[in-house]
């Protein structure tokens, strides 16, 4: 036969994109605060400073192991604004710091310094401000 041979695609490993499972978040509690006045002419709409964000999130999961290591999906262009990040055992309120780094694919990778109890629920609070994009919102 004659022709050419159709150009192969490197293999999808989609579990490079996947979060760990020894923990599953069960609610997300947002707060979201946007730098612009609604009132705004067109010119400060198109301005950066509309652009820009405050929030925070109340993550509440279930330790389905026992591990001090955690990781979410978040953006590099959010930015933590708490220096530590404290992750909360909702059945006896013991509470351990955890620091974190970004590692490839937007995933925020943290260590606690003591680790979760396999079947408890815990809460983690994230403080943070952040920009849009012209790809959207994240």
């Amino acid at each position: 036969t004659t022709g050419s041979t159709p150009a192969t695609r490197p293999p999808s490993n989609s579990s490079i994109y996947r979060l760990p499972t020894s923990a599953w978040p069960n609610q997300y509690n947002l707060l979201l605060k946007f730098d612009h006045d609604p009132y705004s002419s067109i010119a400060e709409v198109n301005s950066p400073k509309f652009l820009t964000y405050t929030g925070e999130v109340t993550i509440t999961f279930r330790a389905n192991e026992a591990t001090n290591q955690l990781a979410i999906h978040l953006d590099r262009n959010v930015v933590l604004t708490d220096a530590q990040i404290i992750v909360t055992n909702l059945a006896n309120g013991q509470t351990f710091f955890a620091s974190g780094s970004y590692s490839d694919f937007q995933i925020f990778r943290l260590t606690l310094a003591a680790p979760l109890t396999a079947g408890n629920d815990y809460t983690m609070l994230l403080k943070f401000r952040g920009r849009t994009s012209s790809d959207g919102f994240y």
